[in-house]
């Protein structure tokens, strides 16, 4: 069995007891960095809670073929070997949007310019 992590959020309403000199200045004392989030009586948003399911299916293709963004790669192009050499791992192409790359395509960054190569080039 595989663990995924599954991108989510939901929404929180609440209050703040402040006091305060004016209605204005409370409302600047509530938005100050002062105030800490332990500081507010909130509850969950019934219905709020949501997946993020592009991030969440992103990060999936990301770990399909076990490379993760900033991981370093030799590309060995088949050009042989005139443009092989080390790179950084940016990330797969959605295989939901490109289905046609059933080999695998992938970006990596090699001289600052980003490539897209075949995963089964990478080492």
């Amino acid at each position: 069995m595989s663990k995924y992590t599954v991108d989510c959020s939901w929404e929180m309403y609440g209050h703040i007891d402040i006091e305060a000199e004016s209605v204005e200045e409370a409302i600047e004392i509530a938005e100050s960095e002062s105030t800490k989030l332990s500081d507010v009586t909130s509850d969950y948003v019934s219905g709020s809670f949501k997946v993020d399911y592009d991030n969440t299916l992103d990060q999936a293709d990301n770990c399909l073929f076990g490379l993760r963004p900033g991981d370093e790669v030799h590309w060995n192009d088949p050009d042989e070997g005139t443009c092989s050499g080390h790179g950084i791992f940016v990330k797969y192409l959605n295989l939901l949007t490109h289905p046609d790359d059933i080999d695998g395509v992938a970006v990596i960054k090699k001289d600052d310019v980003e490539i897209e190569v075949f995963v089964k080039e990478l080492s």
